[in-house]
């Protein structure tokens, strides 16, 4: 009878043990209302000392058809191509092909352009400081001529206007820096910008469900973009995705991009001082790296962070890329609803930004 109470007893202590809530809980609970209020339709995915330690999907690749979002999903990562660029252009760096500080005129030449080609260097391009005319044309962004996705058919044709200033003087978001790095890359190697990144960068990584969005072919298990607003999903309007080349117009999967990170993270695409050069803010540009955006981030009274953060959006996409080499931690959200809480982690607002701190203030 004692030995029966006994067991009785333990049962229900450890029956009566409260839950453990953990940081993985935490971070559902705060997508999930993300989701409901319509801020986010995706997969959030994150690794630390090269291993996944998290992957959430929530919401539907296509509202109408009530497809849902698995990890599975191929996103439109926009501008994080950027830092692919990058690194494909640090790569022939690498190979003593190419000197960042030297003007771009050595490696394209383009005679409409040269008179700006001969001002800027690929590291100002890489910075977003080349002060290259605006590339803010709907009819290039929203154009069908099959020239548009040839980069220096783009740099002869928008690119030989007046600078905005001098060049790396300040920081200037445009597009145009990233078709022009796009030109160089492809000029250099002799090799297309898609064949090259897949040589260079998706083969040798296993990034077998990633890619670069081309004006024909449909892309097999590719999420619909949507835009919240006024309280509801509306589709995205028309842009001709290819035409953004090397400044957005990849596309990509959580886990892929988990990859690419721990790649970045570990040195094997490119050397550590150049890994390292590449994730330094800019002394005259501020928060500005090369292809990333790099600042300190406070997490709570004793925690402070470096953030390498790459963002995107383009029509109904959304996506945010943070890497912290000091923690080995890095996270991806890829979204298909456009709205602004993935936009502000360095303001300390929004869904990246939360769970960030869920995953990191302790």
């Amino acid at each position: 009878m004692v030995k029966v109470l006994t067991t009785y007893f333990l049962f229900v202590v450890v029956f009566c043990l409260p839950f453990k809530v953990t940081a993985n809980d935490v971070v559902k609970k705060l997508i999930t209302e993300a989701n409901k209020k319509g801020e986010f339709s995706g997969v959030v995915a994150a690794s630390r000392n090269g291993k996944r330690i998290f992957a959430y999907s929530i919401g539907f690749a296509d509202s109408g058809s009530r497809i849902k979002i698995r990890r599975e999903t191929k996103f439109r990562i926009s501008s994080i191509t950027k830092q692919f660029t990058t690194v494909l252009l640090l790569q022939l760096v690498e190979e003593g092909k190419v000197d960042l500080d030297k003007p771009v005129a050595n490696y394209v030449d383009v005679p409409e352009a040269r008179k700006n080609l001969e001002r800027i260097t690929a590291r100002q391009l890489l910075s977003g400081s080349s002060m290259l005319p605006w590339l803010e044309s709907e009819d290039f962004y929203q154009g069908t001529d099959a020239d548009l996705t040839d980069a220096r058919f783009v740099v002869k044709t928008y690119m030989t206007g007046d600078l905005r200033g001098e060049p790396g003087s300040k920081f200037g978001y445009n597009n145009a820096d990233f078709i022009l790095a796009e030109a160089i890359i492809e000029s250099v190697s002799g090799k297309s910008y898609e064949a090259l990144l897949k040589e260079k960068v998706l083969d040798p990584l296993g990034m077998k469900n990633s890619g670069v969005i081309a004006r024909t072919g449909r892309i097999k298990g590719l999420a619909k973009g949507f835009i919240f607003e006024d309280g509801s999903l509306n589709g995205e309007r028309y842009e001709t995705i290819a035409n953004y080349g090397g400044s957005g117009a990849m596309y990509s999967t959580v886990g892929d991009m988990l990859k690419w990170n721990n790649a970045i993270l570990y040195n094997s695409l490119i050397k550590r001082d150049l890994r390292d050069e590449m994730f330094s803010p800019s002394e005259k540009l501020g928060f500005v790296g090369l292809g990333s955006w790099i600042y300190d981030l406070k997490l709570s009274d004793t925690k402070t962070v470096r953030v390498v953060e790459r963002q995107g959006g383009i029509g109904g996409f959304s996506a945010v890329n943070l890497i912290l080499p000091d923690e080995e931690f890095s996270i991806i959200f890829l979204s298909n609803v456009r709205t602004g809480t993935l936009s502000q982690t360095y303001a300390s607002k929004g869904l990246s930004y939360q769970v960030l701190r869920e995953f990191l203030a302790k």
